[in-house]
């Protein structure tokens, strides 16, 4: 696939993802009081940072890794391991900070969705080395969504945001268990590729999850800070002026957040061919 193809699938893939995202967002305003898109505005800025850096951008690793020093199955070893802890996190937050329960439940829930995207963006990034970022793009689009239908739908007929946070969860675990596993480990045994042989399983060998995390941490930090310095204000606000403030100032945050995306889409679609040029000697491109 050409790189131009590539870059508008990837384009294709967070721009609706993203639209969906902001939707649903705007879903709650629509539906419900600035109080109740205070609280999902809460929600995502308890769990955004720590999903984050969660992910210690393992996906940039992998999309560059032109020498294959590690394998997809040690990606999503390590990638499970810190989505788990970062849902202990969440369950920690729920038992121990005083918010509203349904704020508390609503992390547990949100961040469980955060942690299954992460692990569908590992097999993304399989797809992406497999030069196949139609798929991706596809796969985004389609996650966007459903989730979007599922959460405001389920926030629609029962006004509650446990059922809907709970309903888009069902939903990413749903594309993770029957779309993207599926799809990715067709694509790899088309390519004859090993982890394919190996059906895709996570590997938790030490030497080589170490090896991930020491080049992706530094890279992490700076997510997380600028994570963390996109979601302070929310926290903030919550605090001393309530979640009705919140919910306003997050629907103006999302404009920020959707200037980012081609930016982003073009540099992922990007990163795999011009790790390879630079591995091969090509330095001119």
């Amino acid at each position: 696939m050409g790189n131009r193809r590539a870059s508008l699938y990837s384009l294709l893939g967070y721009g609706v993802w993203s639209a969906f995202n902001f939707l649903m967002f705007a879903s709650v305003t629509k539906l419900a009081t600035r109080e109740a898109a205070g609280a999902f505005a809460l929600v995502i800025a308890v769990t955004s940072p720590i999903l984050d850096f969660a992910q210690l951008n393992t996906r940039a690793l992998q999309n560059t890794d032109a020498q294959h020093r590690f394998t997809f199955a040690d990606f999503l070893g390590l990638r499970t391991l810190t989505m788990g802890l970062a849902v202990l996190l969440f369950l920690g937050y729920a038992l121990l900070v005083r918010n509203p329960l349904e704020v508390r439940v609503s992390v547990v829930l949100f961040g469980l969705r955060g942690a299954m995207d992460g692990l569908i963006d590992t097999h993304y990034g399989m797809l992406q080395r497999l030069d196949r970022m139609d798929a991706v793009g596809k796969s985004m689009a389609a996650r966007g969504l459903l989730g979007f239908l599922a959460f405001a739908l389920g926030f629609k007929f029962t006004g509650n945001l446990i059922v809907a946070t709970g309903a888009t969860c069902l939903t990413s675990l749903g594309m993770l268990l029957i779309i993207d596993r599926p799809s990715t480990l067709r694509v790899a045994r088309t390519k004859e590729h090993p982890a394919g042989r190996a059906g895709l399983g996570a590997r938790f060998i030490r030497p080589e999850m170490q090896a991930i995390a020491v080049l992706a941490t530094p890279l992490a930090i700076t997510i997380l800070m600028t994570s963390f310095n996109l979601q302070v204000g929310r926290l903030i606000l919550e605090k001393h002026r309530g979640l009705a403030e919140v919910g306003v100032y997050g629907a103006l945050q999302y404009l920020i957040v959707i200037g980012r995306v081609p930016v982003i889409a073009l540099g992922v679609a990007l990163s795999t061919p011009l790790s390879e040029r630079v591995a091969n000697g090509d330095r001119a491109g």
